[in-house]
This record gives C-alpha cells, sequence and structure tokens, in this order.
C-alpha cells in the first residue's frame, strides 16, 4: 500500500538532478509520444527528455501500474487490469508531476527526471482522492461478516504507517 501513502509535494526530495536549465532540445527524442499521454503535462515533459531516458521511465510508468493493480487486489493476468492500472498511474503521475514542478518551481521534464514515478504517483493520489481505492472494515478484517453496519462503513486507507518495523513493532 505504499502507493497510497499521502505525500505532499513540498516533501518530494529532487535527487541530484540538476534542474537549473530546461533539457537541451537537440538530445529530446525525435519519437512522438504515445498517444496515452497526448494533451498530459506527462506527455509534455517525456517529449523533452532523450530516448533511453524515455523508456526507463516508461518502464518505472509500468512497475507502477503493476504495483498499483497488486496493492488494489487486481488479476495481473486480464487485459482490462493492465488497462485500468496504467491509465490510473498516468493520471496520478500527471497530477504529481504538475504540482510538483508547480511547488518547486522546477521545469516538467527535470523534475521527471530527478523525481521517482512512484512518489509523483503519491503526490497525485494525495491530491485526487478517488484514485485511492476504500474497502469495508470486514475486507480489512478478510471476513464475509453478516454484520450490516460493518459491511456499510467505508473507511478510506489510512494516513498513517501501519507496517511494522524492524523491532516488530508497529510504526
Amino acid at each position: 500500500l505504499e502507493a497510497y501513502r499521502p505525500l505532499d509535494a513540498t516533501d518530494v526530495e529532487l535527487g541530484d538532478v540538476e534542474l537549473e536549465d530546461a533539457p537541451d532540445p537537440a538530445a529530446a527524442s525525435r519519437q512522438p509520444v504515445p498517444t496515452a499521454f497526448a494533451g498530459r503535462v506527462l506527455g509534455r515533459a517525456l517529449a523533452q527528455l532523450p530516448d533511453g531516458q524515455r523508456e526507463e521511465l516508461l518502464r518505472d510508468l509500468f512497475a507502477v501500474a503493476n504495483g498499483l493493480a497488486v496493492a488494489d487486489g487486481l488479476p495481473l493476468a486480464e487485459r482490462e487490469t493492465v488497462d485500468r492500472c496504467v491509465a490510473k498511474a498516468v493520471r496520478g503521475i500527471d497530477r504529481g508531476l504538475e504540482a510538483t514542478a508547480r511547488q518547486k518551481d522546477r521545469p516538467l521534464a527535470g523534475v521527471l527526471a530527478a523525481v521517482p514515478l512512484l512518489d509523483l504517483f503519491r503526490v497525485g493520489a494525495s491530491l485526487e482522492p478517488d484514485l485511492v481505492p476504500t474497502v469495508t472494515l470486514s475486507e480489512l478484517r478478510g471476513d464475509d461478516a453478516s454484520d450490516a453496519d460493518w459491511n456499510q462503513i467505508r473507511e478510506m486507507i489510512s494516513e498513517a504507517d501501519r507496517t511494522l518495523g524492524p523491532d516488530g513493532r508497529p510504526r
């Protein structure tokens, strides 16, 4: 559920990539951006990157989409799962990229090159609550409780980190 842990754009670390200058237009890819990114902030940023960097980011995007499918408990072997999770990843990354570039006052392509796509998705999901799945309490408990009250209550995935630390205690 790391993908759904909220992250504010102000908390994003830009890493070691030089962001002061806009990417060199001569180094930008001559290949068109895939149609899934047309008209998106993500598409504009990808268009400014060289082919090798773009290919690496597209692989990373599929890794984020795969992580979303696992976190959402969707069947990975189904084509519609892939389509849905890629669209969800693109939407969240697009929103997170826009917010982070604006917050940090940096060029889109530079932020895209410097920030892990999962972090950009987390920023986007923090800003777009409908990207975050909701679950019933009985789903969280993993049972088929018949108590109507339990099944009607909906809960957003918590902002708090509920994982265990190295000592076995909750973080």
